[in-house]
């Protein structure tokens, strides 16, 4: 089964675009990207969560997060307490709990205040994973997104993975080549209208649906009888099996 995923590009605002470069992939399970945090800034690497709104670094007062690269609030002269405490669980089983600090966050050339996570714990995946932290870019209003929206810059980022020369790119919606496709927003989230799944070199299987659109996951969710007609596709499973 072949699975494009090209550029991605989410909003109406058309600027000159700020390209950051993409790390991780399928080895690591995720898409990160630089960013810097505070005055003045330290760089963090962060997963690129459409699923996701909230932006979560290990804080200095972690003892077990894992990583050597910790977000300290008493560094930053732009570091605000809010004194909200908060406590994330994430769809594979990870959790993030910890107090949020409003500060300076730049990607790109593009710089916004937003209330960030400081974690002082992290469970399972967030503690093995080489990324630091994550932020989330779905359309709530305490994402990323909306942060850079508020303060007048582009609301419209892209994933450009077609090629060795992987981006992420902020202020640009005009996309210069591939298959455009409109997303619908529900509860934040962003999802696409799929028509049929095919396998190269077979029928199609036509399935009417709507899928959510989540870079903070290598995994794709199906239901059981789609996942079983790909199996038999694939010849992973007897025609007469169940799964």
């Amino acid at each position: 089964m072949r699975i494009w995923f090209g550029v991605l590009l989410l909003g109406t605002a058309l600027a000159e675009p700020h390209r950051t470069p993409i790390r991780g992939g399928v080895q690591h399970g995720y898409l990160s990207v630089q960013i810097n945090v505070g005055t003045p800034p330290r760089p963090f690497e962060v997963i690129l969560d459409t699923g996701s709104s909230r932006t979560v670094l290990p804080c200095v007062h972690c003892r077990d997060c894992g990583h050597d690269r910790q977000y300290d609030p008493a560094q930053s002269s732009t570091a605000r307490n809010t004194r909200r405490p908060f406590s994330i669980r994430y769809v594979e089983g990870s959790s993030l709990m910890g107090t949020f600090y409003r500060d300076v966050l730049t990607i790109g050339n593009e710089t916004a205040h937003i209330d960030l996570g400081c974690a002082v714990l992290m469970t399972n995946l967030f503690r093995s994973q080489q990324a630091d932290g994550i932020t989330g870019l779905d359309d709530e209003p305490t994402s990323l997104v909306q942060a850079l929206r508020r303060e007048h810059h582009s609301n419209t980022f892209g994933f450009h993975l077609c090629s060795a020369e992987r981006w992420f790119e902020v202020g640009h919606s005009a996309p210069r080549h591939g298959l455009q496709v409109p997303f619908h927003k529900h509860h934040g989230n962003y999802f696409l209208s799929a028509r049929g799944v095919g396998v190269e070199g077979g029928a199609p299987l036509a399935h009417t649906s709507q899928w959510l659109v989540d870079s903070g996951t290598t995994f794709i969710y199906v239901e059981q009888r789609l996942l079983r007609w790909v199996r038999q596709q694939l010849d992973l499973v007897p025609t007469d099996a169940s799964v």
